[in-house]
């Protein structure tokens, strides 16, 4: 455990601060999310390399695809949470202390790793858009091959 002590009673300088905590806070939330994600999903490439296709339905591929987006698209939306906040335009002599707590606290580097996670999470939304595509587009075949046939075998028996 990390114990940060403040020499200052200054409430602005403890402001500057608040603010690395809380966006570490708002990055952890965001890294629960996607190892969640991430774990959830994680037998997909398994069973692809297995098997050679996903062995979920159309629905919970879907879903999937959902839940995935749903992750993405919350932490790109609320990526304001780790940029510098405006207080410190007006107060530039205060964000050295924020900047010593988001160095502290590695935040720099999580977002690192939080995008490559992200990136990740993105090529498997894009294998499972694939699988379905493949299934779609096999279904397809399969119904222009019996179509092929059923006119076949109309034209070998005419009609009475």
């Amino acid at each position: 455990m990390d114990i940060i002590t403040l020499d200052s009673d200054n409430p602005q300088v403890k402001l500057a601060i608040s603010y690395g905590l809380s966006q570490s806070i708002k990055l952890e939330v965001f890294e629960d999310a996607i190892q969640d994600t991430v774990k959830n999903n994680a037998y997909l490439p398994e069973e692809i390399a297995n098997r050679g296709a996903i062995s979920l339905s159309r629905r919970a591929i879907f879903k999937r695809m959902g839940e995935i987006f749903i992750v993405r698209s919350s932490i790109n939306l609320n990526s304001e949470y780790l940029d510098i906040p405006e207080f410190f335009w007006r107060n530039p002599n205060l964000e050295p202390f924020y900047i010593k707590v988001k160095k502290f606290l590695d935040i720099p580097s999580r977002v690192m790793a939080l995008n490559q996670k992200l990136d990740v999470l993105q090529e498997l939304l894009d294998i499972l858009n694939t699988q379905l595509q493949h299934r779609h587009s096999s279904l397809l075949e399969m119904i222009i091959i019996l179509l092929i046939l059923i006119e076949i075998v109309i034209s070998l028996y005419p009609p009475w």
